[in-house]
């Protein structure tokens, strides 16, 4: 900082000594004249000193913008995407013919067809299996026909039920909207094929958790749930419970014979009589994404189960 510096006039400087001096001459020297009035010296006086004023040139600072720091670059490991297993699917030559023909006689099927990969075992008097095609509302249905010549599919003598001729079975492919409009498809059937109880339910002794027992209006029926499937045998005519063929049917699904499934139902009916049937009949339907599969047969349980077994993606 600059400093000022200040000249301070004070008595006893050069104008006190001029006024001695003037004193003196008019002791020694000639004397003043009587009018002549003598001027007092002018008080010393300071001047106000005022400071120069420093101009200081303002630097304009820009204001500092501090930047953001750049983000540390991050390193994301992926895990790697999960193998997705696709299950080849069947070439339509792996397919016994009969399947192949009657198959192809649809025009519009069902883009989730299935059908086995094997055919059902024949009766002894028959030697070749025929086929009867059907596809209406969405449902495209194939039934096996033990017959003792090939015929061609939807023979006429087929739907007469000739002599010398054996339903094996029945399967068949329904596609819905949607894996909820096919599980609601599978409950319906439930709620209309399987009997109701007439009376409450008591533990059926099959052997199976949770398994009860009661009478319907067509006879002793054991239920059971087994994973994603409902279970009923029916014993058709009789009031008592059913419990040797549950019993059989619960060894064959504890052995693992089912399709994957969403959810199934099981209905298996024994006639009590041959006044009541004259065979044992068994459906299996299930739901595998938005299409609903089915089997039936009269000829048992582990016929039916076998069928279902061997159902496979058609290719299209």
């Amino acid at each position: 900082m600059l400093s000022a510096r200040r000249t301070l006039l004070r008595p006893g400087g050069a104008a006190a000594a001029a006024l001695v001096a003037l004193g003196g001459l008019g002791a020694c020297g000639a004397a003043p004249h009587h009018n002549a009035a003598v001027r007092p010296a002018p008080a010393a006086t300071t001047p106000a000193t005022t400071a120069p004023v420093v101009a200081v040139p303002t630097t304009t600072v820009a204001p500092t913008t501090t930047a953001a720091p750049a983000a540390p670059a991050v390193t994301v490991t992926r895990p790697p995407a999960p193998a997705t297993t696709v299950a080849p699917r069947t070439p339509p030559s792996a397919f016994p013919a009969v399947i192949t023909a009657a198959i192809a006689t649809f025009t519009s099927r069902p883009a989730g067809i299935e059908a086995p990969i094997t055919l059902p075992p024949t009766p002894s008097a028959a030697s070749a299996v025929s086929a009867q095609a059907s596809g209406l509302g969405g449902t495209a249905a194939v039934t096996l026909v033990a017959t003792p010549t090939p015929l061609a599919v939807n023979d006429p003598s087929l739907a007469a039920g000739a002599a010398g001729t054996t339903d094996l079975g029945t399967f068949s492919t329904t596609a819905t909207a949607s894996p909820a409009a096919a599980g609601a498809y599978v409950a319906a059937s439930a709620a209309h094929n399987l009997a109701a109880c007439a009376a409450p339910a008591t533990p059926a002794p099959i052997g199976v958790p949770g398994a009860t027992t009661c009478g319907t209006v067509v006879g002793g029926v054991v239920d059971w749930t087994f994973g994603a499937w409902t279970v009923q045998v029916e014993d058709l005519g009789a009031p008592a419970a059913p419990s040797a063929a549950a019993s059989a049917l619960a060894g064959l699904l504890a052995a693992g014979r089912l399709p994957a499934a969403a959810s199934g139902v099981i209905s298996v009916v024994a006639p009590a009589s041959a006044a009541d049937g004259p065979s044992t009949t068994a459906s299996i339907q299930w739901q595998q994404g938005a299409d609903v599969y089915s089997v039936r047969t009269d000829r048992g349980a582990a016929a039916a189960l076998a069928l279902a077994a061997s159902m496979r993606p058609y290719p299209g």
